[in-house]
């Protein structure tokens, strides 16, 4: 624990301010709940007029009849589908980045250094955005049609996975207002 810095009271974060340990907490939270509806399949659920359930996320559809479960990887789908799996990818990858960095910044920098909040600022905003773009795709198209899984829906409603996407781009904003907070005010 010696490469970790505390201040006089002995405290974890040392001499960090609340706003920028309340961003890095939300980070880590943003960063879960994103991890979780990157990677889970239960982005959308539909279900057809014959009891089968299709639940399907960035990765993965799964089919759901009475008597057996099959999933499998979403491939050769529409080219528009590529780029939005790429674009959740690359906004996982900045929350990643900025847990990093915040982390290294909080618990080992001595010195304070505005341009790394700076660009934790920025790539939280752009993690944000980039998080959005696959949000607004999911809730815009019809997955019957997009998937074409040769079954007529009697429902179509997004899922949980959805939803932690949602939460997640929303803490990516309070994140970055919050170090805002923090360049303005230290």
């Amino acid at each position: 624990m010696a490469c970790f810095k505390y201040n006089k009271h002995g405290t974890l974060f040392g001499d960090s301010s609340r706003f920028l340990v309340f961003g890095f907490c939300l980070n880590i939270i943003s960063l879960s709940l994103n991890l979780v509806g990157f990677a889970t399949p239960f982005w959308v659920k539909v279900t057809s007029p014959t009891l089968t359930t299709y639940t399907f996320g960035l990765w993965r559809l799964c089919k759901k009849s009475p008597v057996l479960t099959v999933c499998e990887s979403i491939q050769n789908e529409k080219e528009w589908f590529r780029w939005i799996q790429v674009t959740a990818s690359v906004g996982f990858g900045s929350l990643l980045l900025v847990s990093v960095i915040l982390g290294f910044y909080i618990f080992m920098m001595e010195k304070r250094n505005w341009i790394v909040l700076v660009s934790c600022v920025y790539l939280t905003v752009s993690a944000a955005v980039l998080i959005f773009i696959p949000i607004v795709a999911f809730g815009a198209t019809k997955m019957e049609d997009m998937l074409n899984i040769g079954d007529t829906s009697l429902s179509e409603h997004v899922h949980f996975s959805y939803v932690f996407s949602v939460i997640s781009m929303v803490t990516c904003c309070v994140t970055a207002m919050s170090l805002v907070f923090d360049i303005k005010c230290n």
